[in-house]
């Protein structure tokens, strides 16, 4: 049997690596659509105050599949606060709310969709400030969700909420992080490293043997 040697099987390794580099930093157009399923209408009034969640298209955004951790963000959502009720009192909201995201590949488009996504709009409101904000209840918040477009991989994580102002006061702040891989959790490092030392252990016990 011929037998090549190591320093032409280590050039090949690297040679497929770049090839495989090159194929995963294509880049393709991505399109988010958002849909409110609850509260319906999105406008909810208590006293003086109200606060609305809105939905629109975002603009398209080019998803890197060479950047694993660098995400690009992509807005769906804006919480939109007016309030006529003076200093010294409040009014108070607790606003349950589903949303529906579509994902398009503007090149070919295909979708994918992600549903089952609640939350709760909570706190006070009034003419003088705002004490709002956002818990998340279901759906890609604390890990990534994948979703395939065009025969890719792609994974979405809901990013954190920004709250209103003082009223009035709009933001666009329900928005998704499109990344190319999900972030390794600590223990998955921990047992990555673990493997890594098992395979450069031989490697190192035989330098070992060659020295001494």
């Amino acid at each position: 049997m011929m037998r090549f040697p190591k320093t032409l099987s280590l050039a090949g390794a690297l040679a497929a690596l770049i090839l495989f580099t090159g194929e995963a930093r294509a880049l393709f157009t991505v399109q988010v659509t958002a849909t409110l399923n609850a509260p319906s209408p999105g406008a909810t009034t208590v006293g003086g105050s109200t606060v609305t969640l809105q939905t629109f298209t975002d603009q398209a955004a080019d998803v890197d599949l060479s950047s694993g951790n660098n995400a690009v963000h992509s807005t769906y959502g804006t919480t939109a606060v007016t309030s006529t009720t003076p200093s010294g009192s409040s009014d108070a909201f607790n606003i349950g709310y589903n949303w529906t995201l579509t994902f398009t590949h503007v090149g070919t488009g295909s979708t994918a969709t992600i549903t089952g996504i609640t939350g709760t709009i909570a706190g006070n409101l009034s003419s003088n400030g705002s004490t709002l904000n956002n818990t998340y209840t279901a759906g890609p918040a604390t890990a990534t969700t994948p979703i395939v477009l065009d025969g890719r991989t792609i994974f979405v994580k809901l990013d954190p909420y920004t709250p209103p102002g003082t009223p009035p006061d709009s933001k666009n702040d329900f928005s998704v992080s499109l990344l190319n891989q999900p972030v390794p959790e600590p223990t998955t490092l921990a047992l990555m490293g673990v493997g890594g030392l098992m395979l450069i252990a031989p490697y190192l016990r035989r330098k070992a043997r060659i020295n001494v």
